[in-house]
Protein backbone atom coordinates (compact mmCIF):
# COMPACT_ATOMS: atom_id res chain seq x y z
CA UNK A 1 0.00 0.00 0.00
CA UNK A 2 2.80 2.43 0.84
CA UNK A 3 4.51 1.86 -2.49
CA UNK A 4 1.21 2.26 -4.35
CA UNK A 5 0.62 5.60 -2.61
CA UNK A 6 4.06 6.87 -3.57
CA UNK A 7 3.52 5.72 -7.16
CA UNK A 8 0.18 7.52 -7.27
CA UNK A 9 1.66 10.73 -5.88
CA UNK A 10 4.38 10.56 -8.52
CA UNK A 11 1.73 10.35 -11.24
CA UNK A 12 2.16 6.71 -12.17
CA UNK A 13 -0.48 4.04 -12.70
CA UNK A 14 -2.26 3.15 -9.51
CA UNK A 15 -4.91 0.71 -8.42
CA UNK A 16 -7.90 2.36 -6.69
CA UNK A 17 -8.52 2.05 -2.96
CA UNK A 18 -10.96 -0.67 -1.87
CA UNK A 19 -14.58 0.30 -2.29
CA UNK A 20 -15.98 -0.67 1.06
CA UNK A 21 -13.29 -1.72 3.55
CA UNK A 22 -14.17 -2.46 7.13
CA UNK A 23 -13.68 0.33 9.60
CA UNK A 24 -13.16 0.40 13.32
CA UNK A 25 -13.96 3.79 14.79
CA UNK A 26 -11.63 4.89 17.56
CA UNK A 27 -13.24 6.45 20.61
CA UNK A 28 -12.02 8.20 23.72
CA UNK A 29 -8.37 7.42 24.51
CA UNK A 30 -8.10 5.41 21.30
CA UNK A 31 -9.01 8.50 19.29
CA UNK A 32 -6.22 10.43 20.98
CA UNK A 33 -3.81 7.56 20.34
CA UNK A 34 -4.80 7.45 16.67
CA UNK A 35 -4.15 11.17 16.29
CA UNK A 36 -0.78 10.79 17.99
CA UNK A 37 0.08 7.92 15.67
CA UNK A 38 -0.92 10.02 12.66
CA UNK A 39 1.33 12.82 13.88
CA UNK A 40 4.25 10.42 14.16
CA UNK A 41 3.63 9.14 10.63
CA UNK A 42 3.49 12.70 9.31
CA UNK A 43 6.82 13.51 10.97
CA UNK A 44 8.37 10.37 9.49
CA UNK A 45 7.01 11.21 6.06
CA UNK A 46 8.36 14.75 6.22
CA UNK A 47 11.66 13.26 7.34
CA UNK A 48 11.92 11.38 4.06
CA UNK A 49 10.30 8.03 4.91
CA UNK A 50 7.97 7.46 1.99
CA UNK A 51 6.58 4.28 3.52
CA UNK A 52 5.07 6.42 6.26
CA UNK A 53 2.71 8.04 3.75
CA UNK A 54 1.60 4.60 2.65
CA UNK A 55 0.70 3.87 6.25
CA UNK A 56 -1.36 7.06 6.37
CA UNK A 57 -3.15 5.98 3.20
CA UNK A 58 -3.91 2.55 4.65
CA UNK A 59 -5.22 4.13 7.83
CA UNK A 60 -7.56 6.64 6.18
CA UNK A 61 -8.48 5.25 2.75
CA UNK A 62 -11.76 3.76 3.99
CA UNK A 63 -13.02 7.05 5.43
CA UNK A 64 -11.80 8.98 2.40
CA UNK A 65 -13.68 6.69 0.04
CA UNK A 66 -16.89 6.85 2.09
CA UNK A 67 -16.82 10.65 2.01
CA UNK A 68 -16.15 10.85 -1.73
CA UNK A 69 -18.85 8.28 -2.41
CA UNK A 70 -21.40 10.16 -0.33
CA UNK A 71 -20.83 13.26 -2.47
CA UNK A 72 -20.64 11.51 -5.86
CA UNK A 73 -22.77 8.37 -5.27
CA UNK A 74 -20.92 6.57 -8.02
CA UNK A 75 -18.23 4.01 -7.26
CA UNK A 76 -15.81 4.80 -10.09
CA UNK A 77 -16.11 8.56 -9.58
CA UNK A 78 -15.62 8.12 -5.85
CA UNK A 79 -12.49 6.04 -6.39
CA UNK A 80 -11.07 8.64 -8.76
CA UNK A 81 -11.78 11.40 -6.25
CA UNK A 82 -10.22 9.38 -3.43
CA UNK A 83 -7.07 8.89 -5.49
CA UNK A 84 -6.98 12.59 -6.33
CA UNK A 85 -7.37 13.41 -2.63
CA UNK A 86 -4.30 11.38 -1.70
CA UNK A 87 -2.31 12.96 -4.52
CA UNK A 88 -3.26 16.40 -3.23
CA UNK A 89 -2.41 15.39 0.33
CA UNK A 90 1.00 14.09 -0.69
CA UNK A 91 1.81 17.31 -2.52
CA UNK A 92 0.47 19.54 0.25
CA UNK A 93 2.03 17.63 3.14
CA UNK A 94 5.17 19.81 3.39
CA UNK A 95 2.88 22.73 4.28
CA UNK A 96 0.77 20.76 6.75
CA UNK A 97 0.46 22.44 10.15
CA UNK A 98 1.59 19.71 12.51
CA UNK A 99 -0.32 21.35 15.36
CA UNK A 100 -3.51 20.11 13.65
CA UNK A 101 -4.90 16.58 13.46
CA UNK A 102 -4.21 14.83 10.18
CA UNK A 103 -7.64 13.14 9.84
CA UNK A 104 -9.81 16.29 9.52
CA UNK A 105 -7.20 17.78 7.18
CA UNK A 106 -7.26 14.67 5.00
CA UNK A 107 -11.05 14.52 4.92
CA UNK A 108 -11.23 18.20 4.00
CA UNK A 109 -9.04 17.45 0.99
CA UNK A 110 -11.23 14.44 0.14
CA UNK A 111 -14.41 16.49 0.43
CA UNK A 112 -13.03 19.24 -1.79
CA UNK A 113 -11.80 16.71 -4.35
CA UNK A 114 -15.25 15.10 -4.49
CA UNK A 115 -17.06 18.42 -4.75
CA UNK A 116 -14.73 19.52 -7.53
CA UNK A 117 -15.33 16.27 -9.38
CA UNK A 118 -19.08 16.64 -9.03
CA UNK A 119 -19.05 20.22 -10.28
CA UNK A 120 -17.06 19.18 -13.35
CA UNK A 121 -18.79 15.91 -14.24
CA UNK A 122 -22.23 15.81 -12.72
CA UNK A 123 -23.18 19.33 -11.68
CA UNK A 124 -26.63 19.26 -13.26
CA UNK A 125 -27.07 15.52 -13.56
CA UNK A 126 -29.55 13.72 -11.29
CA UNK A 127 -28.01 11.33 -8.83
CA UNK A 128 -28.37 7.69 -9.74
CA UNK A 129 -29.38 4.85 -7.52
CA UNK A 130 -26.85 3.49 -5.07
CA UNK A 131 -24.74 0.81 -6.68
CA UNK A 132 -23.73 -2.50 -5.17
CA UNK A 133 -20.44 -1.03 -4.02
CA UNK A 134 -22.06 1.64 -1.87
CA UNK A 135 -20.15 1.79 1.44
CA UNK A 136 -22.18 1.03 4.51
CA UNK A 137 -21.99 3.93 6.96
CA UNK A 138 -24.41 2.41 9.39
CA UNK A 139 -26.83 -0.43 9.75
CA UNK A 140 -30.33 -0.48 11.20
CA UNK A 141 -30.64 -3.72 13.11
CA UNK A 142 -34.01 -5.32 13.73
CA UNK A 143 -34.83 -5.64 17.40
CA UNK A 144 -36.81 -8.82 16.90
CA UNK A 145 -36.04 -11.93 14.90
CA UNK A 146 -39.12 -11.77 12.69
CA UNK A 147 -38.79 -11.25 8.91
CA UNK A 148 -41.30 -8.42 9.20
CA UNK A 149 -39.07 -6.49 11.59
CA UNK A 150 -36.10 -7.04 9.30
CA UNK A 151 -38.06 -5.86 6.26
CA UNK A 152 -39.27 -2.76 8.09
CA UNK A 153 -35.73 -1.93 9.19
CA UNK A 154 -34.45 -2.27 5.64
CA UNK A 155 -37.26 -0.10 4.33
CA UNK A 156 -36.48 2.60 6.88
CA UNK A 157 -32.78 2.48 6.07
CA UNK A 158 -33.60 2.79 2.38
CA UNK A 159 -35.73 5.87 3.04
CA UNK A 160 -32.94 7.48 5.05
CA UNK A 161 -30.45 6.77 2.25
CA UNK A 162 -32.83 8.26 -0.31
CA UNK A 163 -33.26 11.35 1.85
CA UNK A 164 -29.51 11.81 2.19
CA UNK A 165 -29.08 11.16 -1.51
CA UNK A 166 -31.53 13.97 -2.32
CA UNK A 167 -29.43 16.48 -0.41
CA UNK A 168 -27.08 18.91 -2.15
CA UNK A 169 -23.58 17.43 -2.28
CA UNK A 170 -22.08 19.65 0.49
CA UNK A 171 -24.94 18.74 2.83
CA UNK A 172 -24.52 15.05 2.09
CA UNK A 173 -20.80 15.34 2.84
CA UNK A 174 -21.52 17.10 6.12
CA UNK A 175 -24.07 14.45 7.10
CA UNK A 176 -21.59 11.68 6.25
CA UNK A 177 -18.88 13.25 8.37
CA UNK A 178 -21.18 13.49 11.39
CA UNK A 179 -23.08 10.22 11.25
CA UNK A 180 -20.88 8.06 9.05
CA UNK A 181 -17.44 9.05 10.34
CA UNK A 182 -18.74 10.09 13.79
CA UNK A 183 -16.78 13.32 13.77
CA UNK A 184 -17.43 16.07 16.27
CA UNK A 185 -18.96 19.40 15.29
CA UNK A 186 -15.57 21.03 15.81
CA UNK A 187 -13.83 18.52 13.53
CA UNK A 188 -16.51 18.94 10.86
CA UNK A 189 -16.04 22.70 11.08
CA UNK A 190 -12.38 22.17 10.19
CA UNK A 191 -13.20 19.86 7.31
CA UNK A 192 -15.99 21.98 5.82
CA UNK A 193 -14.31 25.29 6.69
CA UNK A 194 -17.38 26.47 8.57
CA UNK A 195 -17.97 27.89 12.01
CA UNK A 196 -19.02 25.27 14.60
CA UNK A 197 -22.32 27.07 15.21
CA UNK A 198 -23.07 26.97 11.49
CA UNK A 199 -22.33 23.24 11.42
CA UNK A 200 -24.65 22.61 14.36
CA UNK A 201 -27.48 24.63 12.79
CA UNK A 202 -27.04 22.92 9.43
CA UNK A 203 -27.09 19.47 11.01
CA UNK A 204 -30.27 20.36 12.91
CA UNK A 205 -31.95 21.41 9.68
CA UNK A 206 -30.77 18.30 7.86
CA UNK A 207 -32.13 16.05 10.60
CA UNK A 208 -35.48 17.80 10.35
CA UNK A 209 -35.50 17.44 6.59
CA UNK A 210 -34.76 13.72 6.82
CA UNK A 211 -37.48 13.20 9.42
CA UNK A 212 -40.02 14.90 7.17
CA UNK A 213 -38.93 12.89 4.14
CA UNK A 214 -38.90 9.58 6.01
CA UNK A 215 -41.88 9.93 8.34
CA UNK A 216 -43.93 12.57 6.60
CA UNK A 217 -44.37 16.25 7.40
CA UNK A 218 -45.10 16.83 11.06
CA UNK A 219 -44.96 13.21 12.20
CA UNK A 220 -41.19 12.91 12.52
CA UNK A 221 -40.89 16.32 14.15
CA UNK A 222 -43.29 15.28 16.86
CA UNK A 223 -41.15 12.33 17.93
Amino acid sequence: MAQRAVTLAAGGAQAPPPRSPARETPAGPRLVAAAASDAALVRRCLGGERDAFGELVARHEAAVYRVTWRVLRHADDAEDAAQEAFVRAWRALPGFDQALDFRPWMLRIATNAALTSRSKRRADAPLGEEDEDAPQTGEIRARGPSPRDTAQARELLGKVRDAVGAMPAPSAALFQLRYGEEMSVEEIAQVMEMKPNAVAVTLHRLRGRIRRMVFGRGKGDAQ
